[in-house]
């Protein structure tokens, strides 16, 4: 947890010193993720000329108590098209490939697994004051590829790990 407090200071400073012009690339977190003890960022700029943006989102959640450890990590890259012709402002829509991580322990019992996965997405993006943003939206994902390395789990129950969310991201533009 100090290691997102310490990303959560950072961004904030980097939001006050960010410079007003048109936004080149964003940085979100989502501020709802921490209410359950996860961190969530994502990095989005654009490509070209167009109302297409590159974005790469990062997850990380880990809870430990004294009957269960559990982390999950992914990590992705991805496409925006802004359905109004303006990189990072109004109605998007979009495609990212994720590869997600997942590991427990509970008494004995361990488990580890991976999933490559395609997530579709949709939202509205906007910034305030040239610098800050604000970007709310929803997503599908299927799993493309799972594999189980330890435990007694089967493919075929991660199957829905995989299914729809919602996000709010709050940050910066520069």
């Amino acid at each position: 947890m100090k290691r997102a407090s310490v990303v959560v200071v950072l961004l904030a400073l980097l939001l006050v010193a960010a410079p007003g012009a048109m936004a080149k690339s964003t940085v979100t977190v989502n501020p709802l993720g921490f209410l359950v003890g996860a961190f969530s960022v994502e990095y989005e700029t654009e490509i070209g000329r167009g109302p297409i943006t590159l974005g790469v989102p990062v997850f990380y959640w880990s809870v430990d108590t004294e009957d269960l450890k559990l982390t999950a990590t992914a990590f992705g890259g991805g496409v925006r098209y802004y359905l109004e012709g303006v990189p990072h402002e109004g109605f998007y829509v979009g495609a990212y490939a994720v590869y997600a991580s997942v590991s427990g322990k509970s008494g004995s019992a361990n488990a580890r697994a991976t999933a490559l996965g395609l997530t579709g997405a949709a939202g509205y993006k906007f910034t305030v004051r040239d610098n800050f943003v604000v970007d709310i939206g929803v997503g599908v994902g299927f799993p493309v590829s799972t594999n189980v390395t330890e435990g007694d789990i089967k493919e075929s129950q991660l199957g829905g790990a995989m299914g729809t969310s919602f996000s709010v991201g709050l940050g910066m533009a520069f």
